[in-house]
């Protein structure tokens, strides 16, 4: 398996199953891109999303339910979040709510 083809999507029962304090990285250099959609977490630490790869970038959006046409929650955590992407962060209109600081670098491997 190639690594650097792998797009990785964070769920709720991930999150949950992580302490809620201290600072949790998720992602890796090989990852290409992050999907962010319907989460809702009560982290007080620090919660980095990161992809740092060449031409990474990170999705973070609200869903759609296919029957009802129902938008789906958006993307919250109670406590600082940083956005790291080699190629881009983008985010969809009223998707995200950060309870603590934001810190984005949507161009790391720019220098």
């Amino acid at each position: 398996v190639d690594e650097k083809l792998i797009a990785y999507t964070i769920t709720q029962d991930e999150l949950n199953r992580i302490s809620t304090s201290g600072t949790l990285v998720v992602g890796s250099d090989a990852v290409i891109i992050i999907n962010l959609a319907g989460l809702n977490h009560t982290r007080t630490g620090l919660t980095e999303m990161r992809c740092r790869s060449a031409s990474c970038y990170i999705m973070v959006y609200v869903t759609v339910d296919p029957v009802t046409s129902a938008l789906g929650r958006n993307v919250t955590f109670a406590g600082p979040l940083s956005l790291v992407a080699s190629d881009g962060v983008f985010v969809t209109t009223a998707s995200l709510d950060v309870g603590g600081d934001l810190t984005i670098d949507a161009n790391y491997d720019s220098a």
